[in-house]
């Protein structure tokens, strides 16, 4: 059998509390508290953002976000939202390598995890850039009551793919030119 110097047993030791604390905390840990709204992580990425004074309006009101690659996904994301949406609304935030569905149902058990009450409802789901593409791969008619598909890094056959209910494209890119031709270009 091997023996252990003295600073061996320490490093060993260490390393053993350090994997106990991690697999035995909380799957939900409070990453940001300001004045206004908590954000807590989730597993899978997701990071939900809870109002501390929520609009008595907008109760049970929740946006969904998927962020995009290199950087842009929920942590860059959170801090792009407005002020008023993240005083309000809760919202779950999630990264494009991700099944949509996946996203929505950690966020939902982290904010139920979290007190937030019963009666939860999607106001609107948001894509941004990779995470457009996600949502429009996983888009089914009527699902959402609001789609918005920010900069969606979208292939010709997505862009032409048919959408009903209310889904707004918000574009920086040319694929729209590309596919349709005459019919986006400016008059």
């Amino acid at each position: 059998m091997m023996k252990l110097d003295p600073q061996m047993k320490i490093i060993l030791t260490g390393a053993v509390v350090l994997l106990v604390w991690y697999f035995a905390s909380s799957k939900y840990r409070v990453r940001e508290n300001t004045e206004y709204n908590r954000v807590v992580s989730a597993p899978k990425d997701v990071l939900v953002s809870i109002p501390k004074n929520p609009d008595p309006d907008m109760e049970g009101s929740v946006v969904v976000m998927i962020g995009g690659m290199y950087g842009s996904g929920p942590r860059w994301l959170i801090h792009e939202i407005p002020e008023d949406i993240l005083e309000t609304r809760n919202v779950i935030l999630g990264e494009y390598f991700y099944p949509v569905e996946d996203t929505i149902r950690i966020g939902m058990e982290a904010l139920s995890k979290n007190g937030v009450g019963e009666g939860l409802q999607i106001s609107s789901i948001s894509g941004f850039s990779a995470g457009g593409s996600q949502l429009m791969n996983s888009y089914e008619p009527n699902k959402y009551p609001r789609v918005f598909l920010i900069d969606p890094s979208a292939s010709v056959a997505q862009a032409q793919k048919d959408f009903e209910g209310e889904v707004v494209f918000l574009y920086g890119w040319d694929v729209h030119e590309d596919a349709y031709h005459d019919a986006y270009k400016d008059n």
